[in-house]
């Protein structure tokens, strides 16, 4: 009888650089690398050597010109092995897109892992009000939830993500 593979980096390390990752990727403004083979795809890349040896956060998102919509996945690898994976996807309106960098940088500046997104609430320009609603026991060890922006006054909804991710080897 096998043993289970066990994750060989402190999950504090693992998200640390989770955070560094994020504050270097889409809310940073960076341009994102496109992968011709996956059309419509856009992907982040960092990389960090830590005292536990090499981590790769990836955040691979796709979106379609003329559509609101957008989807995709992080996934960190630690040495060969993928260690921990989120997905998203929903569909936000354009003049959203400011406030919900802004509310996730924010959650990501505080090393808050609130599902890996934003803070719970956020009041950006223009009476824009980002939530994020967890579940109950969301973790960095597994989690789920769904972030939605409205107009503050009307609070008519703007858009939405929702996601879910866990560890894939426990400590």
């Amino acid at each position: 009888m096998s043993s289970a593979k066990k994750l060989q980096i402190p999950i504090d390390v693992l998200q640390e650089v989770f955070f560094e990752a994020g504050l270097a990727g889409w809310v940073s403004g960076a341009e994102p690398t496109k992968l011709p083979e996956f059309p419509g795809s856009h992907q982040f890349r960092f990389e960090k050597q830590t005292g536990y040896g090499k981590v790769i956060v990836l955040d691979t998102y796709w979106t379609q010109e003329g559509s609101n919509v957008s989807w995709g996945f992080t996934d960190i690898h630690h040495n060969d092995d993928i260690v921990w994976y989120m997905r998203y996807g929903g569909a936000y309106q354009k003049e959203v897109i400011i406030c919900v960098k802004q509310a996730i940088k924010r959650a990501y500046k505080s090393e808050e892992f609130l599902g890996g997104r934003g803070l719970d609430s956020f009041v950006g320009d223009k009476g824009l009000w980002y939530r994020n609603d967890t579940s109950a026991m969301s973790t960095f060890y597994e989690f789920s939830g769904k972030e939605t922006v409205c107009n503050i006054d009307t609070a008519v909804s703007l858009g939405y993500h929702d996601y879910s991710g866990e560890l894939i080897l426990l400590p």
